[in-house]
């Protein structure tokens, strides 16, 4: 039988530079980011093929693309530093030094009272540790999160995706959201057609209500256009509190202004818009630290849900 031999032993700095190389996009990039020139970086990831006997980053490219060989030395390489992460953290919980410093990436819509009660009881009881919170669009939080740039997401529900894994869901439908003062206000429940007849303030194209909202309109026949389109929960939330118009989004992203009376929410009577969910995300195959996992575990009994 053929023996297949390994090829000789590789240091930790040809890995990290081909590991900086395909995330930052470029040799110059990482050379930036490790203090180096871009030859010393050119220089070790060669000596690393030369080791290992492959090639790992396609040529004539001015973006650094790995070969296959490479894709899986990068993924190597990510593990060992996700191990290591959990390694040093686990220890320092041993040693009662709580320290830490970890990513979430949160879509806007999920920023409200239960995310400032999960992070306040964190803080309380890890006032060591640090955390880097980000606000960003459902696809590119599960970019980050499928590359270890965050711990956890909180997204709208959307695709399945094979790179991340759902820890749990936290039912949540849309809403017709306007203030207490709108002649809609004293409904019980509202259709499109009614929300059609006065300014709407929506999400943007990106966001999943309005491909939810595409589905409704072409079933039933209307076209529901916006006065106003934002990216921004917060712009949407002040200007339905300050003109006589209708915004459709989650309950749970005007908490506040609804226990105030401020602002009122009315279910919409089409199955397509109830079902909404937010999906609390980490990767597939991740071990979290225990820093990490126990902010997952404060948002659980925060919604008195079980995790998977």
């Amino acid at each position: 039988m053929e023996k297949y031999v390994i090829p000789g032993d590789f240091d930790d700095a040809s890995l990290k530079y081909l590991y900086m190389s395909r995330r930052l996009g470029t040799m110059r990039a990482a050379a930036d980011a490790l203090g180096v020139s871009p030859s010393s970086v050119s220089r070790q990831i060669s000596h690393l093929e030369e080791k290992l006997g492959v090639e790992l980053v396609e040529k004539r490219s001015h973006k650094v693309r790995l070969s296959q060989a490479g894709q899986f030395v990068y993924e190597y390489y990510k593990e060992r530093l996700v191990h290591k992460e959990v390694l040093l953290t686990n220890l320092d919980d041993l040693k009662g030094m709580r320290k830490g410093h970890y990513t979430l990436a949160v879509s806007e819509g999920f920023i409200s009272t239960m995310l400032f009660n999960t992070l306040a009881t964190y803080a309380t009881a890890y006032p060591g540790v640090r955390l880097d919170i980000v606000t960003s669009s459902t696809q590119e939080i599960i970019n980050m999160v499928s590359e270890d740039l965050a711990h956890i997401g909180f997204i709208f529900e959307t695709s399945p995706d094979p790179r991340i894994r759902v820890k749990f869901v936290i039912d949540q439908s849309h809403k017709a959201i306007m203030s207490n003062t709108h002649p809609l206000a004293k409904q019980d429940s509202v259709n499109l057609r009614d929300l059609a007849k006065f300014p709407l303030i929506l999400p943007k194209q990106e966001f999943r209500i309005r491909h939810a909202l595409s589905i409704v309109e072409q079933a039933q026949g209307i076209r529901l256009q916006p006065t106003i389109a934002t990216n921004s929960i917060l712009l949407m939330r002040e200007l339905v509190k300050h003109m006589e118009g209708v915004s459709i989004i989650s309950e749970l992203s005007v908490n506040d202004e609804l226990d105030s009376g401020n602002l009122v929410a009315l279910p919409i009577n089409d199955e397509e818009l109830q079902d909404a969910k937010i999906d609390v995300i980490t990767r597939l195959g991740r071990v979290l630290p225990a820093g990490a996992q126990a902010i997952l575990d404060i948002l659980a009994r925060e919604m008195n849900k079980p995790q998977r």
